[in-house]
């Protein structure tokens, strides 16, 4: 399902708008603040401020509907992989490292298409974050245009 070329788009420089329900089936989201994809294990890890997004923090828990969106900046290639949260963790050193690249890369990228930095702070922090790993079940091309909508392997 993810394939590498998807893998690098998905860890590359994309915004990642995280979502899912809390316990009393609202929909919270985040804009999360790195990605990885694991092909052993075939999940993606991504990374979340807690202190920035509270609400997602407390929302999310194992086996919950997860829907991350991965959006290019330069040109809205987008995709979105749903699946199920499998675990939560406290991110170690090389997730630490992952997320304050993530926010210096995006920081660069966005301000380089006129983004001002007091918006870009108040979209991507490094604080206090957590590690969700979630198992993708399907993955959708959302990037405008006549494909916008469908599953990736249903494409014509």
């Amino acid at each position: 399902m993810i394939d590498a070329r998807l893998a690098a788009f998905i860890e590359g420089p994309v915004m990642i708008i995280l979502s899912v329900a809390d316990r009393m089936n609202r929909p919270t989201i985040a804009r999360a603040v790195g990605a990885r994809f694991d092909a052993q294990a075939g999940s993606i890890s991504i990374l979340v401020s807690r202190r920035q997004w509270p609400s997602l923090a407390e929302a999310v828990a194992p086996d919950a509907l997860v829907a991350a969106t991965f959006c290019r900046a330069q040109d809205y290639t987008t995709y979105q992989i749903k699946g199920r949260v499998l675990r939560l963790d406290e991110p170690g050193a090389a997730e630490h490292d992952l997320a304050a690249r993530y926010v210096g890369i995006t920081s660069q990228t966005l301000g380089g298409l006129g983004v001002g930095q007091d918006l870009i702070d108040q979209w991507v922090s490094a604080d206090d974050i957590i590690r969700l790993d979630f198992a993708p079940a399907t993955v959708f091309v959302q990037t405008p245009g006549p494909d916008a909508g469908q599953a990736l392997g249903a494409l014509r």
